[in-house]
């Protein structure tokens, strides 16, 4: 066994193998003088000092160096580098010699989705977030081909049990061949952004520290915008150009995405329904609706919109509220632009058919069957964005040394449906209701989701309506009648004056009390015809479900360590509650909607002036606390934060006066 000196030893040596992998990737010729001497003096590149087992350690991490190089400095070291033979192998395995060939989609997914460089990296834990690597862009003189290659020739030089050598190794091939994630998607202003003067509807705010806050977070647009580099191979992915959703002449060139912030660098789908709620208000309509292209052309090209804007979310979705970004950049006082819903609802009718062919399931009550929605993956391995934090799950739930089982496959399928709810995780789709290596997402019927698809249905019957399609109107309120329908047999607990989630394996509603219990009120999935006094008891039921707390609607009114458990509260769901609770129009749903939206307001703006920040989600026990738990920490930003409060400080400034 190593003592800690000999490990010193080595250490130091290695330091000095990591600096001449370094020198040979990026200039082999000048490091030849090194070479030739190590191979004539080998005693001259040990330590001078250390044991024999430390000497034979920094030989070891020489020669992994010059593996780790690969033809070039054998090249050099042989003194042939004008041998074309020799240099026309040897520009396979050169950084600096690499050919730009276009990635393909498997050399990308064998990098960064799954294989032995992806385990490698979370194996010898180069970076504490699992997202880092798998967005690192591949740097503009490496390649593709060229990383697998040289990988190759590395693998069998890394233990299975890391080591400080390992580690320092693996370090440097990666630093040799990727950027770092944020060079990738380059800051841009958007087009139509302007400062002076201030968009309408914030120069309308009355109280002058709103209107302040609302300039500040206005002004975020400018750093929350991004442009894809295209010169450079990674796992963004881009969608295929549609050009008949191009806006005023624009051009693929004039493709922009607005981001969540923080470790999230790329566009999110349930995200950007609240970030273009900010920009209507910001007057950016222009933008918007390229945000809303953005996800467009995804569905017209894979049938879906992807969970993020990375090749490592195709395999699954998020909340589908695509027809409402339609609905909100379409509809202009009810005055709706029919040639843009004519080239659009095909394509959201093609969402929709993904949804109902692959994320369907028929469920009978009392005779009557029903086609109701769930959250589902077919992923079957670790998310590479969590790589780490999935396998270390799996392997305190199976055991470390088993390999590939249906109960494993299914865990990992259930791992990224849960991400694939945006609720990543809650204590919602834990079959113990505590603990996340219980999770059966599959198995549960989500009362929201399907809520929201009843929404699309009802967005889709609204525009065949405008659109003068009146059978296929008629079909869409067909369905959705036959949903709503399900609710009342399926969702709705009459004790509790709420809908509940409905595991399909047992047959009953989940026992989880939570926010999403009260989105159907959001949809209009409540009998508006009913006395003030019946649907006063649903608003009852929230008041008194345990939710409300002095800093917002916190998700459950379960304590663990998840992010969508007690006590976080998250902007989107505020936003969906006190939308509900003003649909149902009754003076007790509009008082608690006024409570709401003052609270939600406030704790926001006590985050703000203590910290200079918004963030992602909040402490729903302490009036300005920020929120915690998960996978990552905190992020700041943030996208439908802000896009949450712009809304609330405009449209409801009445209230906060």
């Amino acid at each position: 066994m190593m003592t800690p000196k000999d490990s010193k030893d080595a250490h130091t040596e290695i330091d000095g193998a990591t600096e001449a992998t370094t020198l040979l990737m990026r200039s082999p010729a000048d490091a030849a003088p090194y070479l030739e001497r190590a191979e004539n003096e080998p005693d001259a590149m040990l330590p001078a000092r250390g044991s024999r087992r430390a000497k034979a350690f920094a030989i070891a991490a020489f020669i992994m160096t010059i593996l780790a190089c690969g033809a070039v400095a054998i090249a050099a070291l042989a003194g042939r580098e004008n041998d074309t033979s020799v240099v026309a192998a040897a520009s396979a395995a050169s950084v600096n010699e690499a050919v730009h060939m276009p990635a393909t989609t498997e050399q990308l997914h064998n990098i960064y989705l799954k294989g032995d460089l992806l385990d490698a990296v979370h194996r010898h834990k180069l970076y504490p977030d699992s997202k880092h690597f798998v967005d690192m862009p591949i740097k503009a003189n490496s390649s593709p081909e060229l990383v697998l290659s040289d990988f190759e020739t590395l693998k069998p030089l890394l233990p299975e049990e890391p080591t400080s050598g390992s580690t320092d190794l693996l370090q440097a091939f990666v630093d040799s061949h990727f950027d770092n994630p944020d060079t990738f998607l380059l800051p841009v202003e958007p087009a139509d952004y302007k400062d002076s003067p201030f968009p309408p509807e914030i120069e309308g705010i009355k109280d002058e520290k709103y209107k302040a806050w609302a300039i500040h977070l206005h002004k975020f647009w400018k750093v929350l915008g991004r442009k894809p580099n295209d010169q450079v191979a990674s796992t963004y992915l881009h969608p295929k150009n549609v050009p008949e959703l191009n806006i005023n002449g624009q051009t693929v060139e004039d493709t922009i995405i607005v981001v969540p912030g923080g470790r999230f660098r790329e566009s999110y789908y349930w995200d950007s329904y609240w970030i273009v709620e900010g920009l209507m208000v910001s007057d950016m309509h222009i933008t918007a609706r390229r945000v809303v292209k953005n996800l467009l052309e995804y569905v017209a090209e894979f049938g879906f919109v992807p969970n993020g804007g990375r090749i490592y979310y195709l395999d699954r979705s998020q909340p589908p509220l695509l027809s409402d970004m339609v609905r909100l950049v379409t509809n202009n006082k009810d005055d709706w632009d029919l040639e843009y819903l004519r080239k659009v609802v095909p394509i959201l009718e093609k969402e929709y058919d993904t949804w109902m062919t692959t994320h369907s399931t028929v469920v009978t009550v009392d005779k009557e069957s029903y086609t109701l929605n769930r959250y589902t993956s077919a992923r079957g391995a670790p998310r590479p964005e969590s790589y780490r934090e999935d396998k270390l799950l799996a392997e305190a739930k199976f055991g470390k040394h088993t390999g590939v089982t249906t109960e494993k496959t299914m865990f990992y399928n259930d791992i990224a449906a849960g991400a694939e709810s945006g609720w990543d995780f809650s204590s919602r789709w834990f079959r113990d209701q505590k603990t996340l290596g219980s999770i059966v997402t599959s198995d549960i019927l989500p009362v929201d989701l399907n809520a929201i698809l009843y929404r699309v249905e009802k967005n889709l019957q609204m525009f065949h309506e405008a659109l003068g399609n009146k059978k296929v109107a008629e079909t869409y309120e067909t369905v959705a009648k036959r949903r709503a329908e399900a609710f009342k047999k399926i969702f709705w607990d009459e004790k509790s004056n709420c809908w509940r989630d409905y595991f399909l394996s047992t047959k009953k509603q989940s026992t989880v009390m939570s926010a999403a219990n009260y989105i159907p009120l959001w949809a209009g999935l409540f009998d508006a015809s009913k006395e003030e006094g019946e649907l006063n008891k649903i608003v009852k039921s929230l008041r008194e479900s345990g939710l409300i707390q002095v800093a917002g609607v916190q998700t459950t009114t379960r304590v663990t360590s998840q992010q969508w458990d007690a006590p976080n509260a998250w902007p989107p769901l505020q936003d969906l509650l006190i939308t509900g609770l003003l649909k149902v129009d009754t003076d007790y749903s509009r008082q608690l909607a006024k409570e709401l939206i003052l609270t939600w307001v406030k704790t926001n703006y006590e985050t703000f002036i203590e910290t200079g920040n918004m963030f992602e989600k909040f402490n729903g026990t302490s009036l300005g606390g920020v929120g915690h738990g998960g996978e990552y920490t905190v992020q700041a930003g943030f996208g439908w934060t802000n896009g949450v409060i712009l809304k609330f400080l405009t449209k409801y400034q009445a209230w906060l006066s």
